[in-house]
């Protein structure tokens, strides 16, 4: 029994040690397990510029607008593919862009669009199913009797297809 109430003693002296140290442990513990459950180690940033390259039309939910105004009606079937070598088709784009032609990234973000070396197009959303593109189309830029009334500050949306 001696053996038993020297046991007791020392846990009642010691009562508050043992107590901090099972606490530090438990929660050093519950630390390391959250820290192990992360997934955001698994995911890689995406460059946003390796999104565009692909097949985007108008589909249910695209829009064309000329100065506010919704034109979406003249641009049925509208679509453009990116190829990843830097060139691009069009499909019922003119004259907002021509059928063929090339596509450069303007600097090192993926806000500003070349198109044909010289057509700046401002990328105002770009993500993996939705693309909005402004631009101004001026007078001069537009060939045929209607130029002027095509002219204007066009925003078109886009979702990949």
């Amino acid at each position: 029994m001696k053996k038993l109430d020297w046991i007791a003693e020392a846990l009642e002296r010691n009562a508050y040690r043992i107590g901090l140290i099972i606490i530090t442990f438990s929660l050093a513990v519950i630390v390391a397990v959250l820290s192990g459950c992360s997934d955001d180690d698994d995911k890689k940033a995406v460059d946003p510029r390796e999104t565009l390259p692909g097949t985007w039309t108008l589909g249910a939910h695209g829009s064309v607008t000329r100065d506010g105004s919704d034109v979406t009606g003249d641009y049925a079937g509208l679509q453009i593919v990116f190829a990843a070598n830097g060139t691009y088709t069009g499909a019922h784009s003119e004259p907002l862009w021509r059928n063929t032609g090339t596509w450069a990234w303007a600097g090192t973000s993926a806000t500003v669009l070349t198109l044909d070396g010289d057509f700046s197009v401002l990328v105002t959303t770009l993500e993996d199913d939705a693309l909005v593109l402004r631009f101004t189309l001026q007078a001069d830029d537009l060939e045929g009797g209607r130029a002027l009334s095509l002219a204007g500050e066009y925003v078109v949306t886009l979702e990949r297809n």
